[in-house]
């Protein structure tokens, strides 16, 4: 056989990526969770249902949010 297979062309790896920290809205949504549990004296730990791939008992804006 006269023809050997090359690899590939790739595209560039292990270059440098910046870090700018937590996004502005990811942190206030923290401190604000961490506040009303502070505040109601509770804590949000939601649980994951394998079987429909989702969280289970998500709060709803007509039922839950309503009621404070």
């Amino acid at each position: 056989m006269t023809w050997a297979p090359t690899d590939p062309a790739s595209h560039p790896v292990n270059y440098f990526v910046p870090d700018f920290g937590v996004d502005h809205d990811i942190a206030a949504s923290q401190k604000f969770e961490s506040e009303a549990s502070s505040t109601l004296k509770t804590t949000w730990t939601p649980k994951w249902d394998d079987e429909k791939e989702a969280f289970a008992d998500m709060p709803t804006f007509s039922n839950d949010f309503m009621k404070v």
